[in-house]
């Protein structure tokens, strides 16, 4: 049994293409580059001249116009705790350190901020740590700057809305793609196979939105075919009075449904369990919880 790669917040300021853009993102880049063996060995990329001079202004931060997407342009991009170099290293829930590569997506959620001779911004990262619905994780990466950018907007692989695209992206990518845009797609219920473990403690109550929270509440799994394969969860918010469809029976292809809903709900905004609200653990809740699809109809065909 497959289960979806866990979803990231769009408290996220800006939405990128895809459906519809929101507003920019208050950027801040966060710079750090290729990990080496020590953690203690510098850490600029490998285009930089360790030699240039220091440059006598601070040079201009790299822009993020309408999206709050990048790509990254260097190998090596290490995530930090703080924007600094020498700030410890973030770590995903497994406790494996993070780092990125050229041509890694990131959301940028935050920024910028000036250390250590680059910008710095904060980040929803797409590693996927291969435990099911873990929080997307968000560190400080290092930016470059206008000139000499690690990392750039970029939404040009941003796909068509169908069940297999929304199931192939990222959590991030999914935020970023389409923001608060409604899609629809026509998928097939999941069938529920007879080992599932459905159930389970959630030990989230109010006022935090819990059907949006815990995975196994308000909640079903379509995908392409009616079979086992649980390729795309929704959620649905019981305010909106929509029942949720049920997995098909084991032995049976599930039905064909027309779904219309949204990425980054509003109530993502209620997904803060941290004290700090400001801090990079409610960052990643709340961009955690805006990966999560939520339905605003659906209708069997």
């Amino acid at each position: 049994m497959r289960r979806p790669a866990a979803m990231a917040l769009l408290i996220i300021l800006a939405a990128c293409g895809g459906p519809a853009a929101s507003s920019p993102p208050s950027l801040a880049p966060s710079v750090e580059v290729t990990p080496s063996a020590s953690d203690t060995a510098t850490e600029l990329p490998a285009a930089t001249p360790t030699a240039s001079p220091a440059p006598t202004a601070t040079p201009a931060p790299p822009t993020f116009q309408n999206v709050a997407l990048a790509t990254v342009r260097v190998n090596g991009l290490n995530v930090r705790t703080e924007p600094s170099s020498s700030a410890p290293r973030q770590t995903d829930v497994t406790g494996a350190q993070l780092s990125l590569d050229a041509g890694d997506h990131v959301m940028v959620l935050s920024g910028p901020v000036w250390g250590d001779d680059t910008w710095w911004f904060t980040a929803g990262l797409p590693q996927d740590s291969g435990l099911y619905a873990a929080p997307i994780p968000v560190g400080w990466i290092a930016g470059g700057t206008a000139a000499e950018p690690w990392i750039e907007e970029d939404n040009g692989y941003c796909p068509q809305a169908t069940v297999a695209t929304l199931s192939a992206l990222p959590g991030v990518e999914r935020v970023g793609c389409f923001g608060t845009a409604p899609l629809t797609f026509d998928a097939r219920v999941a069938t529920v196979p007879p080992d599932a473990g459905l159930g389970g403690a959630c030990d989230v109550e109010d006022p935090y939105p819990r059907w949006l929270m815990c995975d196994h509440i308000n909640y079903n799994w379509v995908n392409a075919d009616g079979g086992p394969d649980w390729q795309f969860q929704l959620h649905f918010d019981p305010d909106l009075g929509i029942t949720p469809s049920g997995l098909a029976d084991v032995g049976t292809i599930g039905p064909a449904v027309r779904i219309t809903g949204h990425f980054d709900d509003t109530a993502s905004a209620g997904c803060v369990t941290a004290s700090d609200p400001a801090s990079l653990e409610a960052q990643s809740q709340r961009l955690t919880c805006a990966t999560k699809f939520v339905v605003e109809s659906l209708r069997y065909l």
